[in-house]
């Protein structure tokens, strides 16, 4: 039986519990199949979907994302005659892709070429009613897109030098997501990340406050981050010497618990006392949707005030056993 004709919650059931990549080749069955396949895909304002783009002049990586799924597809330059293609027509232009599931969650796309993985790239954004112009880039990415408006930087050996130039030819980031599995190189640059929303994943940096000297944004969580006394106390006095940063908020998720009380009394020294007039503060971040946080950490109740002189803004420093938090009021 034909896939069009099967009832639309039929479809809908079918089209859940394949890979993307299935349902792409699913949907060029037909155009009536095509159209039957879309149907069943959420809209972009109910399930968050995005295709991100990463590569460089021999490869390219599409990967799809909502708030379920992260699932990858590379595609690469291949020998005029690949082995085992599909070839599926997109505007006109036979495209030949070939894929392998290695994983549950993980499927490669290999493409012929550059202007395939274009096509293909943009086949899958109409396909899953993903917006063509968020996507990932880094700094290898030698593709054209429409623009650049988020970043995922998923790479073993970035060094603050790499990063630091792509933030610098990429000046509009709104969001940027960095997993690095090696150490950086920590030097004295203070304006690495110079990106308004920021997650650091999975990266070796020895210190919470070296996270927080190399951020230069508004929005920023810090995964696997060692926090001290000493550490608080000087993230602190960086940010009261600062001047007109734009800093809003700072999240850290330290790698290993702490004594929460004991680190509070440690750090009280560094108090202006209780000038603020909310408890509760008002987090307003795109980072909220790549990671849940619970709502406890945005009570300051218990939190420790500190104040600017140069502008008399105030922040407040909140510790939980799981997680610390700096936030800036307006």
């Amino acid at each position: 039986m034909k896939f069009h004709r099967f009832p639309y919650l039929v479809q809908q059931n079918l089209c859940s519990i394949l890979h993307p990549i299935e349902v792409l080749l699913l949907s060029e069955c037909s155009n009536r199949t095509r159209r039957a396949v879309k149907k069943t895909i959420p809209k972009n304002e109910v399930v968050k979907t995005e295709i991100w783009v990463s590569g460089n002049k021999t490869s390219m990586t599409i990967s799809y994302r909502n708030k379920e799924k992260f699932v990858y597809m590379s595609s690469r330059e291949w020998p005029p005659i690949p082995r085992r293609v599909i070839w599926i027509e997109i505007d006109g232009v036979d495209v030949g892709i070939s894929w392998k599931e290695e994983a549950s969650n993980f499927c490669s796309i290999q493409v012929h070429n550059q202007r395939h993985a274009i096509l293909i790239y943009k086949c899958i954004c109409n396909l899953f009613n993903a917006l063509e112009e968020v996507y990932v880039k880094t700094d290898q990415l030698e593709y054209q897109f429409p623009s650049v408006k988020r970043s995922f930087l998923s790479h073993s050996g970035y060094t603050t030098d790499r990063l630091e130039k792509f933030y610098r030819i990429n000046p509009e980031q709104q969001f940027s997501e960095v997993k690095c599995s090696r150490e950086l190189s920590i030097s004295d640059r203070e304006n690495v990340f110079v990106v308004r929303n920021l997650i650091l994943r999975e990266t070796i940096i020895p210190n919470a406050w070296q996270c927080f000297r190399m951020f230069k944004g508004e929005h920023a969580y810090f995964e696997c981050t060692y926090m001290s006394v000493l550490g608080i106390i000087y993230i602190s006095k960086m940010w009261m010497v600062r001047l007109n940063d734009g800093l809003k908020s700072v999240i850290f998720k330290p790698k290993k618990n702490y004594d929460v009380q004991e680190l509070k009394r440690e750090i009280r020294v560094i108090s202006c006392g209780m000038e603020r007039k909310q408890d509760v503060y008002a987090y307003k971040s795109i980072i909220t949707e790549y990671e849940n946080f619970p709502s406890y950490i945005f009570d300051c109740t218990d939190g420790i005030d500190i104040k600017r002189d140069t502008d008399g803004k105030m922040a407040t420093i909140t510790l939980f056993p799981d997680y610390v938090t700096f936030f800036v009021w307006d």
